[in-house]
């Protein structure tokens, strides 16, 4: 199993992402990779825009379904998503012929996210694909890592994650809170051997 870790500007603008991300998906392809992952909220930005409807955050979810399709690869596309007058922090899963496996949404949200995101009542984490079983844990979730998962058989975590982007004299770095991904890794260290743990990174 091959997973293409792809990483894009963070826009509110659904059509440049959309752009973004069938680049990502193409060059993944070419790579022959069988999943590609985006960070998080890819298509939508972290955005709750009152004009996001629902059939428009559809519109947007099938065009991603079709590209998925183009180009013959699985996906975890990160994404608002809108249920009445409710925001999620979440992503859809798709599989190779374009179809949606799974919709999981983030239930760890920061202090920030708490303004225009809800805490959906769905509890599952973990998708299949390809005969492996992968966890989606977001940001700060590993701090509820253990309770996420409790004793779910998984294959790889993976990491929607969206850094900082500096531009210096010597080119461009792409930063994480070091917190954060030391307890990252101590976390997948508890697990078995077998299992790895993935974070979008350029």
């Amino acid at each position: 199993m091959k997973v293409a870790s792809i990483q894009i500007p963070n826009s509110a603008n659904a059509k440049n992402n959309l752009k973004a991300i069938e680049k990502g998906l193409a060059l993944a392809a070419e790579s022959r990779a069988d999943l590609a992952l985006f960070p998080e909220c890819a298509l939508t930005g972290f955005a709750a825009r009152s004009d996001w409807s629902e059939d428009l955050m559809q519109h947007a979810f099938g065009k991603a379904l079709k590209l998925c399709k183009k180009y013959r690869i699985g996906a975890v596309i990160p994404t608002s998503i809108r249920q009445n007058n409710s925001f999620y922090n979440g992503s859809i899963v798709v599989d190779t012929e374009g179809e949606l496996i799974e919709v999981l949404c983030k239930r760890g949200l920061t202090s920030a996210e708490e303004a225009f995101f809800s805490v959906p009542q769905k509890k599952k984490r973990v998708f299949s694909f390809q005969g492996f079983r992968f966890a989606l844990i977001f940001c700060r979730e590993i701090e509820d890592a253990k309770e996420l998962l409790g004793q779910e058989s998984i294959d790889a975590i993976l990491r929607p994650a969206t850094g900082v982007v500096t531009k210096t004299g010597s080119g461009i770095t792409m930063s994480h809170g070091q917190g954060c991904c030391k307890r990252w890794q101590a976390f997948a260290n508890t697990r078995s051997s077998k299992q790895t743990s993935l974070e979008t990174m350029p």
